[in-house]
């Protein structure tokens, strides 16, 4: 599968609440961070603690949505512009409620080896 296949995938797994198939598509060492306001909050290095923070984030969400924007190849990256809605399923400690929605605009980028995802960067 070409690799703006697999980002398309990836995306469509994320969307339907789908981790076997979001999992599926990655390297068993990929590596994993997320990017907030300049500071990273969450970062893996293999699936397995992958697996962990997002099944976690799972619980977070009753819906949530990525949708592309843009996907552009540098160098050895794929850059792909998203939108992100989210809406929080329970109250949580920070002080987002139950019902609360999250809207952002940001980047993924998206590295590959042997026809999988093997590092992805989510920058918002």
């Amino acid at each position: 599968m070409e690799n703006e296949k697999i980002i398309r995938e990836y995306v469509k797994h994320y969307n339907e609440f789908n981790l076997d198939g979001m999992l599926g598509l990655m390297t068993d060492d990929v590596c994993f961070e997320n990017i907030m306001n300049g500071e990273t909050d969450v970062k893996t290095t293999n699936i397995a603690e992958l697996e962990q923070i997002a099944g976690i984030s799972l619980n977070i969400f009753s819906e949530r949505q990525q949708t592309i924007k843009s996907i552009k190849i540098e160098n050895d990256s794929y850059v792909v512009e998203i939108d992100y809605y989210g809406r929080i399923a329970d109250n949580l400690p920070n002080g987002l409620k139950q019902g609360d929605e999250i809207r952002l605009s940001g980047k993924s980028i998206y590295k590959f080896r042997d026809g999988k995802i093997c590092s992805l960067t989510d920058i918002s």
